[in-house]
C-alpha cells in the first residue's frame, strides 16, 4: 500500500497517466482531485499557501483525521446519489 503524503492510513492509488488517481480510506475510494480541492480550500480559509508542496504535505499529515472523514463523507454521498 502506498500511503498519501506520509499519512498512516490513506492510500494513494495510481492508475497511470491516462486516468485520475484516487484516494482510499477504510474501503471507500474517491477521486484524488476532489480531496485535493477540499484540502486547498481548507488551507486557503486558514491563510496557508496551498501551492507550497512542503506546507501542503505538512497540512495533510496534521489533518489526516479530517481528510479521512471527508473521504468517507464524499464516498458515501456519491454512493447514495
Amino acid at each position: 500500500m502506498k500511503t498519501w503524503l506520509g499519512t498512516k492510513d490513506i492510500e494513494f492509488i495510481w492508475h497511470g497517466e491516462w486516468s485520475d488517481p484516487e484516494l482510499s480510506y477504510m474501503g471507500r475510494v474517491i477521486d484524488y482531485w476532489s480531496i485535493e480541492d477540499f484540502v486547498c480550500s481548507e488551507m486557503k480559509d486558514e491563510g496557508l499557501d496551498y501551492n507550497d508542496d512542503g506546507i501542503f504535505r505538512k497540512y495533510v499529515q496534521e489533518h489526516e483525521e479530517l481528510i479521512a472523514a471527508t473521504i468517507i463523507e464524499f464516498a458515501d454521498a456519491r454512493a447514495e446519489s
